[in-house]
């Protein structure tokens, strides 16, 4: 669902959010939220693993996947511009590049 946020340049769409959901992910009745971007934030503390998901407006957000790797922390952030688009269990960035080749394209 794509819904009008008020701004001329931008639509607000649904997300998923939760705080410490599993990968892979049950959306049944999971609540949602709205923004420009929805999110996914995958952290790894020394074998301890947790997801979350939610909404942004942050204008300066890319459609776009970016880890960041220390000797004992990974952090993986994932931003999508499609509706309910943070329930991947993995969102690759060559994934995330073709549906914005696809929106662009029709």
């Amino acid at each position: 669902m794509v819904m009008w946020s008020g701004d001329h340049n931008s639509f607000a769409i649904q997300c998923y959010e939760c705080d410490a959901c599993g990968d892979p992910f049950d959306a049944t009745n999971q609540p949602t939220c709205e923004g420009n971007f929805c999110t996914k934030v995958k952290v790894d503390v020394l074998g301890a693993k947790t997801v979350s998901r939610g909404c942004s407006n942050d204008t300066s957000l890319a459609t776009t996947c970016s880890e960041i790797d220390l000797s004992f922390i990974k952090t993986t952030t994932c931003n999508c511009d499609a509706a309910q688009c943070n329930s991947a269990y993995i969102l690759e960035p060559a994934i995330i590049l073709l549906a914005s080749l696809l929106k662009i394209i029709f």
